[in-house]
């Protein structure tokens, strides 16, 4: 991961600083995670924090997670879950150690998730951070054909020019 160039952006309004793209907000954008043992490169897709099917997850959990509070190994189960259902919400050319792809079902992702801290911290810091679900305007989408799409320790998409 690269660090993105400093650019300021300009806004008019509330509505253009805080305005957001819903299909990537629930449909989640793609971010490369690197390449496998096949090299093919490893995509994760994820949604925006908080999105209708994130909360709907939260609401389906509820009285799960307000019990599990005190046991901290049920507690982080269950919030895989809701980001398994949620935020992370598709991946790309995951492989197990025999080399075999590993299909993004909810059952896969929840134990990914709940194994990989990391893993989980790092698609909830992406999905919290607003500027990865700005829609796309001409000029940014022309940046970002140009460069490699990549994301910095603070969840910020990125773009380099190579």
């Amino acid at each position: 991961m690269t660090a993105k160039k400093e650019t300021k952006a300009k806004f008019a309004t509330f509505d253009d600083m805080y305005q957001v793209d819903e299909e990537l907000s629930t449909e989640g954008v793609p971010i490369e995670w690197g390449f496998n043992a096949k090299d093919q490169p490893i995509k994760l897709f994820i949604a925006e924090a908080g999105n209708k099917n994130h909360q709907k997850a939260r609401r389906k959990y509820e009285k799960a997670l307000e019990r599990s509070r005190k046991n901290k190994s049920r507690y982080e189960l269950i919030m895989a879950k809701i980001v398994a259902e949620g935020v992370l919400v598709n991946w790309e050319n995951i492989l197990d150690s025999n080399g075999k792809t590993v299909p993004a079902t909810i059952e896969n992702k929840v134990a990914a998730l709940d194994k990989y801290e990391r893993l989980f911290i790092d698609v909830l810091e992406i999905a919290n951070n607003p500027e990865n679900f700005r829609p796309v305007d001409a000029d940014d989408a022309e940046e970002e054909t140009e460069g490699n799409s990549e994301t910095s320790s603070d969840g910020q998409l990125n773009t380099e020019d190579t």
